[in-house]
C-alpha cells in the first residue's frame, strides 16, 4: 500500500520517467485510499462521472481515480491499444462502493509476475455497469451488477461477475466465462453461420464459419443470443426444467415451440419455482378444475407415449386421491422421470441447447 497509486500520501513516490519516453509515473488525482478516507470523513461529492448514463474513456498515462454516483455507465478501454486489464469492481473492507481497476495487460502481467509498478493505472470507485474493450487482447472481469461487456477485436477473456451478464467477444478467438447468474453470450451473426460443439468439460466451442467473430470458448454460459435465434444451454438448470415441463404437460413436440420455451425461461430466470411453473403449465393445458383422471391421462400419455392401462391409471389417480401427491408434485415426478428424459431426448438437448424467443 506504500505506493503513490494507492495514496498520494505515500512516501514511495513513483514520479519518474519511463526510460525512452515522456510518460510519467504520477498521480493526477487523489488515489483510491484517499477517496475512501475523504468520503468517510466529509461525505460524497458529485462524482467524476456524474449521475447520468455516462461513457468514460480513461487515458493511459499516470494514475487517476474516478468516482461514480449513479446512472448506467460504460468504461471505454479503447485507449489501451496493446490490450486492457479491467476488473470492474470488488467489495473491500471499509469501502462504501465497489472498487475497480484498469491498466494495460502488460502492466498487469508485470505487477503480478515481477512486482513492478504500473506505468498507468485507473481506479474506479462506484458501480460501473458496462465495459467496452480495445482492438487488442483484453482481460475484463465484471462485478456484482448485471454487466454488458464487449471485447471488440483481439483474443479477449471476458468474465462476468455475480449478476446476469451479457458478454460479446467481438472479433478474435475469445474466452467467455459467465460465472454466477444467468449469463448470455452475444453474437451479431445469424445462427446458421455458427457451429456449436459441447466439449467433455461441459464448455462449448462456438465457431463462426464466416470468420467474422472467430472461435470462442464458453464456460458457465446459460444463454446464446444470435441475430435471429436464441439458445438456452443450461439443461441441468432452468432450460432443463422448461424442457421437461413442456414434454410432460404439452408433449415432446412442444419443445419446438420457441414461444412456450421463452415464457418458461423468463419465469424461472425471474425467480419462479419449478412447482409454480408446473402448476401454471397444467392449468394452462387442462384448466384449473381438471379431474385427477384427466391429469394422470395427460402426464402418462405424454411421458410414456401411450395412454395408461386401467391398473396404472387407478394407481396414479389413487396417489392423488390419498394425498401422496398433488397435481404439481405428480407433474414434477413425471417430468423428472427417466422415461420423460428419454422421450424428449434430454441428453441431445445438452449438446444443442433449447431454442427460445
Amino acid at each position: 500500500m506504500y505506493k503513490e497509486y494507492f495514496t498520494i500520501m505515500s512516501y514511495d513516490d513513483q514520479n519518474s520517467l519511463l526510460p525512452g519516453s515522456n510518460v510519467v509515473y504520477q498521480a493526477y488525482t487523489p488515489m483510491i485510499l484517499d477517496v475512501i478516507a475523504l468520503q468517510q470523513a466529509y461525505g460524497e461529492g458529485s462524482g467524476t462521472s456524474g449521475s447520468g448514463n455516462d461513457t468514460l474513456t480513461p487515458g493511459i498515462a499516470g494514475y487517476r481515480t474516478y468516482f461514480d454516483t449513479g446512472g448506467i455507465d460504460t468504461v471505454d478501454l479503447s485507449e489501451y491499444t496493446s490490450g486492457a486489464y479491467f476488473n470492474m469492481g470488488v467489495t473491500i473492507t471499509g469501502a462504501a462502493h465497489l472498487v475497480g481497476v484498469s491498466m494495460s495487460t502488460s502492466d498487469a502481467q508485470n505487477m503480478i509476475a515481477l512486482g513492478k509498478d504500473p506505468a498507468n493505472l485507473r481506479w474506479f470507485y462506484g458501480e460501473y455497469e458496462n465495459a467496452t474493450g480495445s482492438a487488442a487482447a483484453d482481460q475484463i472481469t465484471g462485478n456484482s451488477l448485471d454487466n454488458v461487456i464487449e471485447g471488440k477485436d483481439g483474443n479477449d477473456t471476458l468474465s462476468g461477475g455475480s449478476g446476469n451478464d451479457s458478454l460479446n467477444g467481438g472479433g478474435g478467438d475469445d474466452i467467455l466465462n459467465g460465472q454466477d447468474g444467468i449469463d448470455t453470450a452475444v453474437y451479431v451473426g445469424g445462427r446458421s453461420a455458427f457451429t456449436i460443439t459441447r466439449n467433455t468439460d461441459h464448455s462449448f466451442t462456438i465457431n463462426d464459419n464466416t470468420h467474422t467473430e472467430g472461435t470462442d470458448t464458453l464456460n458457465g454460459i446459460e444463454r446464446i443470443s444470435f441475430s435471429d435465434d436464441h439458445l438456452a444451454l443450461d439443461i441441468g438448470g432452468n432450460a432443463g426444467i422448461v424442457a421437461k415441463t413442456l414434454g410432460a404437460v404439452f408433449g415432446k413436440d412442444a419443445l419446438a415451440n420457441k414461444e412456450y420455451a421463452g415464457i418458461g425461461l423468463k419465469l424461472l430466470d425471474g425467480g419462479m419455482s419449478y412447482s409454480d411453473l408446473m402448476e401454471l403449465a397444467i392449468n394452462t393445458k387442462l384448466g384449473a378444475d381438471a379431474s385427477d383422471t384427466e391429469i394422470v391421462n395427460l402426464l402418462y400419455t405424454n411421458v410414456i407415449g401411450a395412454a395408461p392401462i386401467a391398473s396404472d391409471l387407478n394407481y396414479y389417480v389413487g396417489l392423488l386421491q390419498n394425498g401422496s401427491y398433488n397435481e404439481t408434485s405428480l407433474g414434477i415426478l413425471a417430468a423428472d422421470s427417466t422415461a420423460n428424459a428419454d422421450h424428449i431426448n434430454l441428453i441431445g438437448l445438452a449438446s444443442t441447447g433449447l431454442e427460445f424467443v
